[in-house]
């Protein structure tokens, strides 16, 4: 089963990081990036990015 809203979503929240990223130093940028080439080469749950922690 596809999610078509819910993949268009993460794909307009995936590019709104990216942009706000730029604002960052490069170490930071450098470890939103590392996330994202981890997200594409293993994979991730969905309920697992869609959770939020609180502390």
């Amino acid at each position: 089963m596809t999610y078509p809203d819910m993949e268009e979503m993460i794909a307009e929240s995936m590019t709104l990081l990216m942009e706000r990223s730029n604002k960052l130093n490069s170490k930071d940028q450098s470890a939103i990036g590392q996330e994202f080439r981890e997200w594409l080469t293993e994979g991730f749950c969905l309920d697992e990015l869609l959770t939020f922690y609180v502390s």
